[in-house]
């Protein structure tokens, strides 16, 4: 916000009239209520405390964002609605650049039980949120677990001495297929019983 400039300087032993103090007060009024209406901005903000919150940006009704952090007006992040995170992001799709303002990341884990029939097996993810168009997803085995489901990403603890490998196909703006398979035929198929953990990653533009 722009420095509010003086018109009159009062000193001891003047005048000080009715014209000039409502004049000096309209001033530093209308700074506040246009700072307070969004209408005038600060040039610098800083906020500091060691005890409490030293900031707090509350969108108390509506649906307007909370915060836009912005770059000569370009947003880079914002605090949407709802409490997300939106990102301004470099993405490659092949060996084309662009660039992605309305970046969210989401990321989940999950296991699928093998009945011990096959070597090849798929979950289908939906997305809590949708995409406004398919997201680079990232996909990894975690651990496994024998005899019941685990109820925490923690109890896939276990480990088998095959191998096998995951991941991503079929992705859409909605969601994607995670795809487990053991490549090495020799190790026959996913043992009965077991629970084979994985966890996803998911970045993408929202709608």
């Amino acid at each position: 916000m722009a420095s509010v400039a003086r018109s009159y300087t009062f000193t001891d032993g003047t005048d000080a009239y009715g014209s000039q103090v409502e004049n000096e007060l309209n001033t530093i009024f209308n700074a506040w209520n246009n700072h307070n209406a969004g209408t005038s901005t600060w040039t610098v903000l800083s906020a500091s405390n060691a005890s409490a919150v030293p900031l707090i940006a509350n969108n108390s009704t509506g649906t307007n964002d909370i915060f836009n952090g912005r770059d000569n007006g370009t947003n880079i992040f914002r605090l949407v609605d709802g409490g997300w995170m939106h990102f301004r992001l470099q993405r490659q799709d092949n060996t084309t650049n662009n660039t992605d303002t309305n970046d969210r990341i989401q990321m989940g884990w999950g296991f699928i039980t093998s009945d011990g029939s096959a070597n090849d097996m798929t979950e289908s993810i939906s997305f809590a949120s949708a995409y406004g168009a398919a997201p680079i997803v990232f996909l990894t085995t975690l651990g496994v677990r024998t005899g019941s489901d685990p109820a925490d990403i923690t109890e896939l603890t276990g480990s088998e001495s095959r191998s096998h490998i995951v991941h991503a196909e079929d992705v859409t703006a909605n969601g994607f297929t995670v795809r487990m398979q053991a490549p090495d035929a020799a190790d026959g198929n996913f043992t009965n019983t077991v629970r084979y953990g994985y966890a996803w990653l998911a970045i993408g533009a929202m709608a």
